[in-house]
């Protein structure tokens, strides 16, 4: 897996496990992000999330076979909802900032 900030170009990687499970990507960057999950003989899956400071994102993927002689298929859906943690984190404008007492 590659996740690439799109705007300032940094690039993290990570592999699987044997079992498909893929590990936590950590950047404390807000910003889009271009996440590559692709395997041999299969079509690469390249979404686009955007990350706000604090949030993170999980994505559940799907991978479609790309080769006519490779029979496995991996199905799951994708959320941008934080289901790793139960934190509760916003945004605050700076007209909220200038308001406080």
């Amino acid at each position: 897996m590659i996740v690439k900030n799109l705007e300032t170009g940094a690039v993290r990687t990570t592999k699987s496990e044997a079992n498909g499970k893929l590990h936590r990507v950590v950047s404390g960057e807000r910003g889009p992000y271009e996440v590559t999950v692709a395997y041999p003989g299969f079509k690469a899956f390249r979404p686009e999330v955007h990350l706000s400071v604090g949030q993170e994102a999980r994505l559940d993927v799907t991978l479609y076979v790309a080769a006519a002689n490779v029979d496995p298929e991996i199905v799951t859906d994708t959320a941008v909802v934080n289901t790793l943690t139960s934190d509760i984190s916003g945004l605050v404008s700076e007209k909220q900032i200038k308001d406080l007492p």
